[in-house]
């Protein structure tokens, strides 16, 4: 089996060691598995466990989503993660799309922060695409409640 995502540098790489540091254990690849298997295997495994489910491309993440949404019910929707990236280079014509930027802001937030979560879906693009350090994430993260009080000054 071909082990592409391997010569992905530092996102993958800090996503697996934070992985491994919450929940220390074995990297368990699916081969063979077709149809429905694949993500029914990931939700049972993510009972003991927290899932880094991986597609070859986004096409193929959103669907694993929505089958994995599914398959775990709509009360345990808020613990699955979903780490998307705009596929447009930086010289693209236009901005990338904001809704997929905040989604995975979001999740690199959630996973930085230490929420606790079942199953990460995510591509190899997204793996691959510079972020923010973790450290940094995790040290600059406000979290803002609605109706609480907050000084505007320290928001700036």
């Amino acid at each position: 089996m071909n082990h592409f995502w391997l010569t992905c540098t530092t996102p993958f790489l800090a996503l697996c060691q934070m992985l491994e540091q919450m929940h220390p254990s074995k990297l368990i690849e699916i081969s063979g598995a077709k149809g429905l298997a694949k993500t029914f295997l990931a939700c049972q495994w993510s009972s003991e466990r927290p899932v880094l489910f991986v597609a070859a491309n986004a096409e193929e993440a959103e669907n694993y989503l929505r089958d994995i949404r599914f398959l775990l019910g709509e009360s345990l929707a808020s613990s699955i993660l979903y780490l998307p990236v705009d596929e447009r280079t930086p010289y693209h014509a236009t901005s990338p799309d904001p809704l997929i930027m905040m989604e995975r802001m979001a999740t690199l937030q959630k996973l930085a922060t230490g929420v606790p979560f079942r199953i990460v879906v995510t591509f190899v693009d997204a793996l691959c695409k510079l972020t923010l350090p973790f450290d940094a994430l995790q040290s600059t993260t406000e979290i803002l409640v609605k109706g609480a009080e907050i000084d505007r000054e320290s928001l700036l």
